[in-house]
């Protein structure tokens, strides 16, 4: 297994916050090679991508909703070392954050000090957060990282709980049924998905065998349209939008209200 193999598969996200916490969220080539300690020129790239998601990818649902501005709390759900954070207090919002790893939560509060509340997950998947506290929870490149169907479910409730009745949400997540997947011939998968493994089958593509993939750290449970819309209303979220993200032809982006 090559080095970039193990770290992406084999080690843990508290395990990769400590080797390179850079790579862990923000995984280029060009910090591929980083260690914990890295420059100011590093940190400076990386939240200038934070700057970029933050604008394209958030502020037009803040600004739709009224909350920029607006004094309201934010709480990202896997907020890394906190470079979305920093925007969402830049566009006057107050934020907290979760993490599974106590690393970045280190990081997150050196980092992002203004932030109100930063936390590590217990072993229960939850935080010291009241229920209904927050305005907006968000997530970003982080559910599609999570290697059991479970520990999904618990990411979703966490969320649903902190969220307040009429608050947003917006997540990032991977899905083989995809809409967006309208130019690839494997578009019409069907999707089954286990606690440590999801099956694929094509239906549309004559000959070809189902798929069983195991999930791990990095690459993380397959989930289909269908069940992220049942597992966000079973919690009282209801869906109001999907968005393609590219150029990832599974990536979307999920908005939802706390009904």
């Amino acid at each position: 297994m090559t080095a970039d193999k193990e770290f992406k598969k084999s080690l843990d996200w508290e395990e990769k916050a400590k080797r390179n916490p850079l790579f862990a969220v923000m995984s280029v080539s060009d910090f591929e090679e980083k260690t914990s300690d890295f420059s100011e020129g590093d940190l400076e790239r990386f939240f200038e991508k934070g700057e970029l998601l933050f604008s394209r990818h958030f502020e037009p649902l803040l600004s739709m909703t009224g909350m920029l501005g607006s004094g309201q709390l934010a709480v990202e759900y896997g907020c890394g070392m906190g470079r979305l954070m920093r925007k969402f207090l830049d566009a006057g919002m107050r934020c907290a954050g979760i993490d599974i790893s106590p690393t970045m939560i280190e990081h997150a509060q050196r980092l992002v000090p203004e932030a109100e509340a930063l936390h590590v997950l217990d072993a229960a998947n939850r935080t010291p957060l009241p229920d209904g506290c927050a305005d907006f929870v968000y997530s970003y490149a982080v559910l599609q990282h999570v290697s059991r169907l479970s520990a999904y479910t618990a990411a979703l409730d966490e969320m649903c709980r902190l969220l307040k009745p009429g608050g947003w949400m917006r997540i990032q997540i991977n899905a083989d049924d995809s809409p967006f997947r309208r130019f690839d011939p494997l578009q019409n998968v069907e999707v089954e998905t286990g606690e440590d493994h999801v099956v694929k089958r094509f239906p549309e593509v004559e000959g070809k065998p189902s798929e069983k993939r195991e999930f791990n750290h990095w690459s993380g449970v397959d989930v289909s349209f269908p069940l992220i819309q049942r597992l966000l209303n079973d919690r009282g979220v209801q869906l109001m939008g999907y968005e393609h993200y590219p150029p990832k032809p599974r990536a979307c982006w999920v908005t939802g209200i706390k009904v």
